[in-house]
């Protein structure tokens, strides 16, 4: 395929998703045992790395999208000419940042546990409550909100500006929109209020 600026953004929120599924078998190894991890206290940590990586990469590309297409449609001229594939990498190189940073904080605190001849990889029964809820907030704020807001308010500009198409065309858009917007919340806040739960 051309190289576009969405094909950036696109295939680097498939790489998220397949770094994800690399990984689930650990998981699903694990889950297969009772919550038993076989494979070491560096694996534990990696793939709690690996699987918050995913998701905050993904909320972020999933928001950078939805910006640039917000942009795309309120500045055309401008996107035009300074919508380029270069800035695309480097957005799309400091947003695999960004969810690196988000991440490793969680992979700090998880550790491995023995007790009861079984091996667990989960966070150590020495964290604090204060740091659990700090964690989950941050996840929340990071993982959900700030994206979801993102997401909702570049649709409502991409909404108004149009709202001065065809009506068949508007009708169109509305659903898409709002598909857009549901599927997100949908998907993504069962995870964070599992979280608070726990």
């Amino acid at each position: 395929m051309k190289k576009t600026v969405n094909t950036v953004w696109f295939l680097n929120l498939a790489l998220a998703d397949f770094l994800f599924t690399a990984f689930l078998v650990f998981s699903a190894v694990s889950l297969s045992q009772q919550q038993h991890w076989p494979f070491g206290e560096f694996m534990c940590k990696l793939n709690n790395f690996v699987s918050l990586v995913n998701m905050f990469a993904s909320v972020f590309f999933l928001a950078a999208i939805s910006l640039d297409r917000c942009v795309s449609i309120w500045v055309v001229v401008w996107a035009q000419n300074k919508r380029t594939v270069c800035k695309a990498q480097v957005i799309s190189a400091a947003i695999w940042l960004a969810a690196a940073v988000c991440s490793t904080p969680y992979a700090y605190f998880r550790t491995v546990e023995v007790g009861k001849n079984q091996t667990n990889c989960w966070y150590p029964s020495t964290m604090t409550e204060n740091q659990q809820w700090t964690l989950c907030i941050f996840r929340f704020v990071m993982g959900f909100l700030i994206p979801f807001l993102a997401i909702f308010f570049s649709h409502v500009a991409i909404w108004i500006r149009a709202r001065r198409m065809q009506r068949m065309k508007k009708q169109r858009c509305h659903r898409i929109i709002f598909s857009i917007i549901f599927a997100f919340f949908i998907c993504w806040l069962p995870f964070h209020v599992l979280g608070f739960i726990q």
